[in-house]
């Protein structure tokens, strides 16, 4: 049983079956390796300074020292070869696009030789290219949004990509958008999404309609609506 001395309590002479039984905490398993160098290191210090305490240690602290530099030595050697695939990586890809720039080039070639030609173009050990079918009629694009840009007289505006299309063209309204003599052309874009500029600050509606190749311009989407700064 503990002591009681002087007014205080001594833990040092409680009985083993009253004292909490502690155990070591390392979680080697859940260290990378430089870690777990560092780890080994610091049991190895305070094993060794406290050599009275902990007489035969196992592993012996020699036999720990020697693995612990062991590790050190392949964490180097990795290091070195991880800087060693990142170059040789690099020179790789390097290498490839002076390939895809001869192989662009030669592909130019041949199409100027074979004109059309598909048995010409075969005898280069090339691919031939489908031609594209006709798509048809453009739709109407339906989901055209807009959202206040970062520069003042600005609007960006996306909508969602349409097969075929190879031009988008932007009309824009500050008046009655129900009055078609107000609206103008705003720009043409080949993507996506696009900002336009240049507009007086106030309310602007916004539509869009897709042009094919055959240059043929489809409906114009639905109005939106956005506040130009």
């Amino acid at each position: 049983m503990g002591v009681w001395d002087a007014g205080s309590w001594d833990p040092s002479d409680a009985s083993p079956l009253t004292r909490k039984q502690m155990k070591s905490k390392l979680g080697v398993y859940k260290l990378n390796h430089d870690v777990l160098a560092d780890t080994g290191d610091s049991v190895h210090t305070g094993m060794v300074a406290n050599a009275a305490t902990f007489v035969t240690p196992d592993p012996t602290m020699p036999a720990l020292a020697t693995d612990l530099t062991t590790l050190r030595t392949r964490i180097a050697a990795r290091k070195v070869a991880e800087a060693a695939l990142t170059a040789a990586v690099q020179a790789e890809e390097a290498a490839a696009e002076v390939v895809r720039s001869d192989l662009s080039r030669a592909q130019t070639y041949v199409d100027f030789v074979a004109k059309g030609d598909a048995a010409i173009i075969l005898k280069a050990n090339m691919q031939v290219r489908r031609a594209s079918a006709p798509v048809g009629p453009m739709p109407k694009i339906a989901d055209v949004k807009t959202s206040p840009s970062d520069y003042a007289g600005a609007v960006d505006v996306v909508w969602g990509p349409v097969t075929g299309a190879s031009a988008f063209v932007l009309q824009a309204c500050t008046g009655d958008p129900n009055v078609a003599a107000n609206w103008h052309y705003a720009g043409v874009a080949t993507k996506s999404s696009t900002t336009l500029t240049g507009l007086a600050a106030g309310n602007v509606w916004v539509r869009v309609c897709a042009k094919g190749a055959d240059d043929q311009p489809g409906p114009w989407s639905d109005a939106a609506q956005e506040v130009v700064r």
